[in-house]
């Protein structure tokens, strides 16, 4: 969903791809007061994956880098090409 969205989110400056992504994740694998509790016993990158509200912020902090890097890019391309 992220991925068909984030061309016209790019677009859209108060609602960025992150949001988009972190939102059909936590939709998609709802995590529960339990998770947001066991913050403090995240330590290594594999608890990370497995706590599912650190993964909602992972997958948002990713999606936000990944479209700010291919807006950059696309921004670097149009340069040239003019």
């Amino acid at each position: 969903m992220s991925a068909l969205s984030a061309p016209l989110l790019a677009l859209i400056p108060s609602l960025g791809a992150g949001l988009v992504a972190a939102y059909s994740e936590a939709y998609s694998r709802r995590p529960n007061a339990g998770d947001s509790e066991g913050l403090s016993q995240v330590s290594s990158l594999a608890d990370w994956f497995a706590n599912r509200f650190t993964r909602v912020l992972l997958v948002g902090f990713a999606a936000t880098v990944g479209s700010a890097l291919g807006a950059v890019a696309g921004a670097i391309l149009v340069l040239i090409l003019l």
